[in-house]
């Protein structure tokens, strides 16, 4: 593997494991309600229990998506005859397209809280 493809994947890897990481807090409603971490919107700001359930489901979808982004950023390091343009780029926009829809899922839920 060429060095410049080598470091892409330990990054993307290592972007993965640290969204992953920061979940676990979140799924376990340990995070309390602050303006650093977590879903903050002046709804889940105002209302301990919309943090804590806003919170909780975002966490969990969160580190699905950290999940998937790991097997992703592993599993396309893993095919051959790719530059590392085209791993960033295939690997890039499915990552992009797993946290989108966390998003997305998480200001859905929310609006029905």
């Amino acid at each position: 593997m060429e060095a410049e493809k080598a470091l892409t994947v330990v990054l993307f890897i290592v972007c993965s494991a640290v969204l992953t990481i920061i979940a676990v807090p979140m799924m376990q409603g340990k995070v309390q309600p602050n303006w650093w971490y977590g879903v903050r919107t002046p709804k889940t700001l105002k209302n301990p229990q919309t943090w804590y359930a806003i919170n909780t489901y975002a966490g969990k979808g969160l580190f699905v998506a950290g999940i998937l982004s790991l097997f992703v950023s592993v599993g396309t390091a893993l095919l051959p005859n790719w530059s590392a343009v085209d791993y960033v780029s295939i690997t890039g926009t499915v990552l992009l397209v797993i946290i989108s829809a966390v998003m997305i899922m998480t200001f859905v839920k929310l609006r029905s809280l």
